[in-house]
């Protein structure tokens, strides 16, 4: 770690986990399948938020999942940077197709 450049350690540090129980998550109807974790990230106070769009039973739209998360605080993680937060949900996904 300590040959990591500094500024690399600090945004990692700066990641929050996420609120939202993963196991056992809704599966909402999509084409070729279902979706659980479909996802979309916003920043909000120098954070990166990662909040699902798979949710409430149904596809939300990019505007109604940041307005669920405001009413209701749940979210997948945040990030120092977009980059961190979209390789965090590509990874998410992988893990989440797996488990079927």
């Amino acid at each position: 770690m300590s040959r990591m450049i500094p500024y690399l350690v600090k945004s990692l540090r700066k990641r929050e986990p996420g609120n939202i129980n993963l196991k056992g998550r809704e599966k909402i109807p999509v084409d070729g399948g279902y979706a659980t974790v479909l996802s979309m990230s916003f920043n909000e106070d120098g954070k990166e938020v990662l909040v699902p769009t798979a949710a409430d039973g149904k596809i939300l739209g990019d505007q109604q999942a940041v307005d669920r998360y405001h009413k209701t605080g749940k979210h997948l993680g945040k990030f120092a940077t977009p980059h961190q937060a979209t390789r965090y949900a590509k990874r998410l996904h992988k893990e989440q197709a797996k488990e079927k």
